[in-house]
């Protein structure tokens, strides 16, 4: 899984090649910092769950403005990222999942406002699947005693 982690490194450099913009060549000349060392721990076999939410708003509050040369490094960080975090979460609790991606309030926040969509969206998110969904929902319906995270 970390040669994807590798081809999104290797496709930033290569977009720098292709980029004319100075300040974009400086933005993923940042992104590269912050990805070496993930790729560095990916390959050693250690956790980088906590480093993806870091990555990913590195990417969220500042983004390229010639985003052309780096759509392949991108698809290639959402194939990585998606793929490691299904691995790692996959043998959780989905209250462990949750909690592992920073979303644990937001979902109580969700069930506390009988948000379903919400609560959809945040399960999802956290790689639970469809029937699941629907049996965490109808617990979490008004009057419900169970837990609907669990």
């Amino acid at each position: 899984m970390h040669d994807t982690l590798a081809k999104c490194i290797l496709a930033f450099d290569a977009g720098l090649a292709e980029c004319h913009r100075s300040e974009d060549r400086a933005l993923v000349s940042t992104y590269l910092a912050a990805l070496a060392p993930v790729l560095a721990k990916c390959s050693v076999g250690s956790d980088v769950l906590g480093d993806l939410q870091s990555i990913e708003r590195l990417f969220g509050n500042s983004w390229v403005i010639d985003e052309r040369p780096f759509l392949a490094a991108l698809n290639y960080w959402r194939e990585f990222k998606n793929s490691y975090e299904r691995l790692s979460l996959g043998a959780m609790t989905v209250n462990e999942r949750l909690f592992a991606l920073h979303l644990l309030d937001e979902f109580a926040a969700a069930k506390d406002s009988n948000n379903t969509e919400r609560m959809k969206t945040l399960l999802r998110r956290v790689y639970v699947e469809e029937q699941s969904i629907e049996a965490i929902l109808h617990k979490a319906q008004p009057g419900s005693q169970q837990d609907a995270a669990r």
